[in-house]
Order: C-alpha cells, then structure tokens, then sequence
C-alpha cells in the first residue's frame, strides 16, 4: 500500500516536446507555451521563443532566448535555429544592430547544416530585416534568394518552418514592395501566390493562412474582386480558427462584410459585422465592426439598428487608451468623426483632434511610405464635417482630393461614395456619372440604393 501511495502522489509527467510542438502549429500558442513551462532545453526555449513571437510578446521571447549554450555544445542546426529567432525577435523590437549580428553569427551554422528549411529561414529573417530597416532593394532580393532554394530532404526539423512556409513569406515581402509602389491589385496577386505557396507544405499553417486571409479579403474588399473574396470566404469557412487567431478572424470577417454588401447581401454583411465585433479580441477591432455596422445600417434606412449600434461604439471608445493605438486602429476615430459630423459638428471635430493628437509624434509610414488609402479615408472623413460645418468650398476640396486618391488607386466603390458627395456639392457631370456607374455595376448594393436617392434634380454642371 505504501508503495501505491507513492505512485499516486506521482505528478503528472510534463507535457512531451512533441506535444508542445503539435499545439504551435496548429495555432494553440498559449497551450504550447503553457506545456514547456519549466522546460529549459534549447528547443524548448525556441519553440516558446516562436510561440511567443506570435502571440505578439516580444521581450518575453527576447528573455527566452537571451542567453545561449556555446557552440560546442550544440548541433549547428539548433545554434542556427536559435541565432535566427533572437535575430527577429530583435528585428521586430527595432534591436537592428543585434539581429545583424546574430544573422551573422548564424550563416556559418546554416550552411553546415543540410536543410533547406533551414536555409529558407534565414534567408527570409535577412530580407525582412533589410525590408524593415528600409533598404528595400535588398530585401527584395532576399525574398528572392528565398525562392531560389529547391527542396531536399529533411525538410524541416524541430520548430523550423517548412521551406513551403518561408516560400510564402518571401512572396509577402514582393508583395509588401508593389503594395508601397501603390500597385495594390498586383499586391492580391502576390498575396494569392503566398497562399499557393503555402499548400505546397506537407502541413497545415493555420496561423500564416490566417494571416494571408486577412490580407487578402482586405483587398478584395478595397478593390471590390468577388471571385477572390469567394476564395478566401471558402477557405476561412473550413481553416481550423482558434482564440490566438481572433484577430485575423475579426479582420477577415469585416472585409467579407463589405464584399458581401458590394455583391447587395445586404443581411450577409450587417452578420458578419456582428460577428467580427464578437470575436474581435481588441476594443479598437470591435469599435470598427461596430461602427461600420451603424454605417451600413445608416445606408440601408435601418436607423434604430444604426443609432443603437452607433451609440454602443461610443459607450466603447470610452474606454480605449487612445494613446496606445496605432496604424488601422485609429481609424475608429475618423469613422467615429463620419458618423457624427451631421449632428455635433463640434464633436467629430473633437474626434478629429484626436486622431491628429496620435499622429503628430508618430512615423506617417505604413509599408515604407505614407499609406495613400488611409490618407482618403482621412481626406473623406475631413471633407464631411467641414460640409456639416458649412464649409463648402473646403469640403469639396478635401472631397476632390479624396476621390483622386481612391480613384487612382483602384478603389472605385470608395470613389463613387466621394463623387456622391461632390455630385450633390457641385452638380458636375463628371462626378454623376461616376456615381451612376458605380451603381449600375452593383445593382443590388447599397450604392445603388444611395444614388437611387440622391439623384440629382438640378441641371449638370459639364
């Protein structure tokens, strides 16, 4: 009896690496990183370093890494594998002169290690290092480089990606290079060959599927392509969604939303509005969804369901910490400035300030250089509560300059909402039309319905 005693005081045995390493790559970091506590073997530091890259908690990772075995002591791959994670760690905390070092330190241990998933790694680590530092050229040729290495056996060993996998992050770089030139349907095309790339890997990867979704169905849906918002609506319908993916889901969700109510599924849209609100782990991602639901509700003559929808997302901007928000998230205060402008024009000025106060002391640079589609929005949002302030000459400037924007960018629904205005500011011809063919090649949208409405009565301006 003694003896049995002991053995159920045993505690359970520690989760096995295997299965730490089975929960990361399927997008359950949390519990992978819950498994390797206590577990202080190089590998096992590794694995928590990627999970906890992921999850977004970089001086965490950077902890977990921050010492390392001496050579001698480990395989050239392992070193290698290490050397290279701290390296992004220290890329993505802006640490530039240490992931440079680390890279260095690297090469000789990649390239005495047969494996071009290995190899691949690195190679993307030094692209995208060059990429953020701004030397694009470079990085574009070492996303290049990454697309150069043939396949070969191992694959992949360990928490190493798998060449298919740093394939498509090599392609996201391209992609990220023609998206700063402004070539933004050219960037979809890229962002589909990733996701081809991708589903060549033996694996799933959930968690840069996710990512790839997202980007994807937010350019279907600036650039209003229904057969790719098909595709990416067919695979985030079956992609195995976990918590840690949430946000990814939430953005996916929102720009399905508005492909949905371009295509006049009107029901469809106002649904996964919803339901990117409830998922969206972040009060910023929710203020959005909750805020364009209003908008949208607002178009279709829903005005209960767009005031109480309104009215919560002002409840919520409450209790944002503004000051710690950046890129997309501010945008809640432009939408917040758009739908309010009629009403309080004193108070969407307010929100305006507000964005301005968060970008005065923050880099104006989104994928190397301003972002012109966040700069329309921005102009739109300006334009409307300078008409609702009776500033006429000065809304239809910004509204001008917003239009130009959208329009040579390819956006051509977000266009027709600023031609709406001006065709009822101005009357020109020019600006009619485009509203109307707008509406005529979505005859079962909201826009339709909008220019059904507005049409105007007066005589055309030429």
């Amino acid at each position: 009896n003694g003896m049995k005693d002991r053995v159920v005081a045993f505690e359970p045995a520690p989760a096995p690496f295997e299965s730490a390493l089975a929960d990361y790559r399927a997008a359950r970091f949390t519990d992978c990183i819950r498994s390797l506590r206590g577990h202080l073997t190089l590998p096992e530091r590794i694995l928590r370093a990627r999970a906890l890259l992921r999850l977004i908690r970089y001086e965490e990772a950077w902890e977990s890494l921050k010492s390392l075995p001496p050579a001698g002591e480990v395989t050239h791959q392992l070193r290698a594998s290490a050397l290279i994670v701290r390296a992004a760690v220290a890329t993505l905390l802006g640490r530039f002169p240490r992931a440079e070092e680390d890279l260095a330190a690297a090469r000789i241990h990649v390239y005495s290690t047969p494996s071009p998933a290995l190899e691949a790694e690195f190679e993307y680590y030094c692209a995208m290092l060059r990429w953020v530092q701004g030397d694009f050229g470079a990085g574009e040729t070492g996303a290049r480089r990454v697309l150069d290495i043939e396949n070969g056996a191992p694959s992949h060993e360990g928490s190493t990606p798998a060449l298919a996998a740093s394939r498509a992050r090599a392609v996201m770089i391209l992609g990220y290079e023609v998206a700063r030139e402004g070539r933004f349907r050219a960037y979809v095309d890229l962002l589909l060959h990733a996701l081809a790339e991708l589903d060549c890997g033996g694996e799933p990867d959930p968690y840069l599927e996710a990512v790839l979704l997202r980007d994807i169905a937010f350019g279907a849906r600036e650039l209003d392509l229904p057969t790719v918002a098909a595709v990416v609506r067919e695979r985030a319908e079956i992609l195995a969604w976990t918590p840690e993916l949430d946000e990814q889901h939430a953005h996916v969700l929102r720009s399905l939303a508005w492909c949905a109510a371009l295509a006049g599924d009107h029901l469809g849209a106002l649904r996964n509005l919803r339901l990117s609100a409830e998922i969206a782990p972040g009060a910023t991602w929710r203020l959005l969804a909750l805020l364009e639901r209003s908008y949208l509700a607002r178009e279709l003559d829903q005005q209960i369901l767009a005031e109480e929808e309104l009215r919560l997302a002002q409840d919520l901007s409450k209790t944002i910490e503004w000051e710690r928000t950046k890129g997309e998230e501010t945008f809640g205060l432009l939408h917040l400035a758009l739908l309010t402008a009629e009403r309080d024009p004193a108070a969407a000025q307010g929100w305006l300030a507000r964005y301005d106060s968060l970008h005065q002391n923050t880099s104006p640079l989104l994928l190397g250089r301003p972002d012109p589609r966040a700069r329309a929005l921005e102009l739109y949002a300006r334009g409307s509560v300078a008409e609702a302030e009776g500033l006429a000459s000065h809304a239809v400037a910004l509204y001008t300059d917003a239009f130009e924007l959208w329009d040579r960018l390819g956006c051509s629904w977000r266009a027709a909402l600023a031609a709406s205005r001006l065709a009822r500011s101005t009357g020109a011809a020019s600006f009619v039309e485009y509203e109307e063919r707008a509406a005529e090649r979505r005859p079962e949208s909201w826009l339709a319905l909008q220019y059904a409405r507005s049409r105007p009565t007066f005589p055309l301006v030429p």
